[in-house]
């Protein structure tokens, strides 16, 4: 028995497992992106919601309020989708991973979804918002690095860097380094990741997680601000 644990130690991951892996990651990734993208239309994007701040801009009352109240709104299913989504997931697919490393991917995806959700809603009309995030999305979906794979997306200077800066490759790293830690006393990991492309990964696990999530974090962050800044935009422009 400890001879046959000893040769799974240096067994390689099978190109198809490889793929159910990432692909499994990816499409969890995309189901919550849409998710949020979508409900998170209708909080500043419905033509009532228009109404009513561009009604309060030309008042004069301050913007900031009316958007810190809708966000605390949003705050419980922010934080509740995540888990409830995790509830089904973890029922079905049993991970190795403990499910509060996994939630903390999903929550930080829900954010930045909910983020992007915001600013094109505030763009786009309420209809259109609704099909560009799908797209928007989408096309997220298809620069993170499954497929096609990374090494096909770096094969070209533009694409790769559209899947360096894309949030959903990270988030999806971040999700496949989690569970593939948990497989080291049965599979070489190190020769996956470098199969698979995630350099970062290869020395340092651990800080690859903190990184991407950190990154994650920050165009979550972004995408806040740049909502806050078309309400702005859009009511001192409504106002004159």
């Amino acid at each position: 028995m400890a001879e046959v644990d000893k040769v799974r130690e240096v067994v390689d991951l099978l190109p198809g497992e490889r793929l159910a892996l990432t692909l499994g990651e990816q499409r969890l990734l995309l189901a919550l992106g849409l998710l949020g993208l979508t409900s998170s239309q209708r909080v500043f994007g419905s033509e009532k919601e228009k109404v009513v701040w561009f009604r309060e801009a030309e008042a004069g009352l301050p913007t900031i309020p009316y958007f810190v109240s809708k966000l605390l709104v949003q705050l419980v299913l922010i934080v509740c989708g995540p888990a409830l989504f995790l509830v089904m997931y973890y029922s079905i697919r049993q991970p190795r991973a403990y499910a509060r490393e996994l939630y903390e991917v999903y929550f930080v995806a829900t954010v930045v979804a909910f983020g992007f959700g915001y600013v094109i809603s505030l763009y786009l009309h309420e209809k259109q918002a609704i099909v560009a995030s799908i797209l928007v999305q989408l096309v997220f979906t298809m620069l993170s690095g499954v497929t096609p794979t990374l090494h096909v997306l770096y094969s070209n200077w533009f694409t790769g860097i559209l899947s360096s800066i894309n949030v959903c490759r990270w988030l999806q790293e971040w999700s496949v380094i989690i569970e593939l830690e948990y497989y080291r006393n049965i599979y070489n990991t190190t020769t996956t990741y470098e199969m698979l492309m995630y350099d970062y990964a290869f020395d340092e696990p651990a800080k690859a997680k903190k990184l991407y999530r950190n990154y994650a974090l920050i165009i979550g962050l972004v995408a806040h601000l740049m909502a806050i800044s078309i309400l702005f935009w859009r009511a001192g422009a409504d106002a004159s």
